[in-house]
């Protein structure tokens, strides 16, 4: 898990219905308003800007406008993000090396923990997404390369290292070349992926379905055999 300075930052935590819970003093400064009239009130009355936007499920930054204690609009960079708890038995994490080994290892880490999951049928997928984002940290991250599995709605596969550059992006490839088709498997076999920032690097991030249990047709019973009059 990792952690930033937030100290400075006008920081509003929220429970399910929207209502605060929390409520920084640089928050005060930039509303007006105090903790303790903010606190146990719903973001609806003391952020209506915000609250326009709510439910926000991983995460929706951007621009947003909300309204001082005195009347002033403000114009503020927001960020809302949904906390989740992880249970038990629901994350494996490992550190790997940054040599063309670690795609291997990453591979078999990978289908090992999602077997022991039960979750056989995203073996053959996962392991695909691994070997791409494993590949990519090792040729133009740095060390230390990370791989996360998250077990929740979705499956998360998560890659980490310590490069500074941002955002992998996916290039054409020609039809002659060798390589250069990687994050568009990812963005195909996946859900959705993404990159993000943390402290010391980066982390790319794919999200895959469970797959559907199959249907089952229901059989028609049998008539029932008729009865011989006595």
């Amino acid at each position: 898990m990792s952690s930033a300075d937030l100290s400075d930052t006008a920081l509003v935590v929220l429970d399910d219905d929207g209502t605060v819970t929390a409520w920084t003093l640089a928050a005060r400064r930039l509303t007006g308003h105090t903790p303790g009239e903010a606190v146990g009130r719903t973001a609806a009355r003391i952020l209506p800007g915000v609250a326009d936007r709510l439910p926000a499920r991983d995460g929706r930054p951007g621009a947003a406008r909300i309204r001082h204690r005195d009347g002033r609009l403000l114009d503020v960079t927001l960020l809302l993000a949904r906390t989740r708890a992880l249970g038990p038995d629901t994350e494996a994490s490992w550190t790997l090396d940054g040599d063309p080994r670690a795609v291997r290892t990453a591979r078999a880490l990978a289908a090992r923990r999602l077997t022991e999951w039960g979750l056989d049928g995203l073996v053959d997928v996962a392991e695909l997404i691994v070997s791409e984002l494993t590949t990519d940290a090792v040729r133009h991250g740095r060390r230390p390369v990370g791989l996360r599995l998250l077990r929740g709605k979705t499956l998360t596969v998560e890659v980490s290292d310590g490069g500074a550059a941002l955002a992998p992006h996916p290039r054409l490839a020609l039809t002659t070349d060798e390589g250069g088709r990687g994050l568009h498997l990812v963005a195909t076999l996946s859900r959705r992926w993404g990159v993000r920032p943390v402290p010391g690097g980066k982390v790319v991030w794919a999200e895959l379905d469970y797959p559907r249990p199959p249907r089952t047709t229901a059989r028609a019973l049998p008539e029932p055999a008729a009865l011989d009059a006595a």
